[in-house]
């Protein structure tokens, strides 16, 4: 992957070929065979019962309410104190009552747009509505050339970034290796 990689395709030939597919309303990768549109409808898959689901949530709650979360200084502090958390500025801590929770649930919406760069790209999250999708932050790689564990680098971002444009069941690119080849004071720039 730290390699320079020879595809055979000229630039953009196949987000060209991808924006003109999905303008006419067709959702087949270059092989020919169909592959799943963005947003369509998900929430099949459900290794839980409902039981459990609630069993997690009420856990969720009480950890909220009886540990907290650390908060450090900031006006961030002073805006869970007015909605009704106990905060302990001692110890950086902000206890969440479960009616807080429930609260913000309620009022919260349900659909978000993520806007892309142009209209067609954007991602209406909520409902069931699934999206495929990179991410995290590993901060290691391996090798397709030498099968050898390795440290990512800034060149991994480039070439993930490039197999994922290329890939119409990838919906949306989000840093999934950290460039552990620059300057952390760089890192958010170069990423």
């Amino acid at each position: 992957m730290g390699q320079e990689r020879n595809i055979d395709m000229p630039a953009n030939k196949g987000r060209r070929a991808r924006r003109r597919r999905r303008s006419q309303g067709a959702h087949v990768n270059q092989a020919g065979s169909s592959v799943a549109p963005a947003g369509l409808l998900g929430g099949q898959f459900k290794p839980l019962s409902a039981e459990q689901v609630q069993s997690i949530h009420d856990a969720a709650l009480t950890v909220l309410e009886e540990t907290g979360i650390e908060v450090m200084a900031s006006p961030c502090r002073d805006v869970w104190a007015q909605a009704g958390a106990r905060v302990d500025r001692e110890q950086d801590r902000v206890f969440v009552p479960q009616q807080l929770v429930h609260d913000a649930l309620g009022s919260a919406a349900r659909e978000v747009r993520l806007c892309g760069q142009t209209p067609e790209y954007d991602m209406v999250l909520g409902g069931s509505r699934v999206y495929m999708g990179t991410g995290g932050a590993a901060v290691n790689v391996l090798g397709l050339d030498d099968g050898l564990i390795r440290e990512s680098c800034l060149q991994d971002l480039f070439d993930i970034g490039r197999l994922v444009d290329v890939l119409d069941n990838i919906h949306f690119y989000l840093r999934p290796v950290v460039a552990r080849d620059i300057p952390t004071d760089a890192l958010d720039i170069n990423t």
